[in-house]
């Protein structure tokens, strides 16, 4: 039996993020009727294949690598702007390139998000 490499069987790696010192892993599918889920396990590692809830077929489920690559929760930031994981660069996060130092200085004066 010869070796076959993790590469040949064109899966990509989980989505992997950690909150709380526990690593999840998930692989967002879609349907090829056009229906979004999230999975646990890649659709191939089902032993009966996950159900459809919009078109009720077995097997037609496939790794949406687009959503794969821009899922935020591989890199969720932690900086003061929120007291929770969240994505980094949106709202009042520290590193928002369209949070100036004015809007900064108003939120901690309002003592609400401090």
């Amino acid at each position: 039996m010869a070796f076959v490499s993790w590469r040949a069987h064109k899966r990509p790696p989980p989505v992997r993020y950690n909150w709380g010192g526990e690593t999840k892993q998930r692989y967002p599918c879609r349907c090829k009727c056009g229906r979004r889920i999230t999975l646990a396990k890649a659709p191939d590692e089902y032993v009966r294949s996950p159900r459809c809830k919009r078109c009720k077929q077995r097997g037609t489920m496939r790794i949406d690598r687009h959503r794969m690559k821009r899922e935020w929760h591989v890199r969720p930031c932690n900086c003061y702007g929120y007291s929770f994981p969240h994505h980094k660069g949106r709202g009042y996060c520290d590193h928002n390139p369209k949070l100036t130092a004015e809007d900064l200085r108003l939120r901690h004066e309002s003592g609400r998000y401090s």
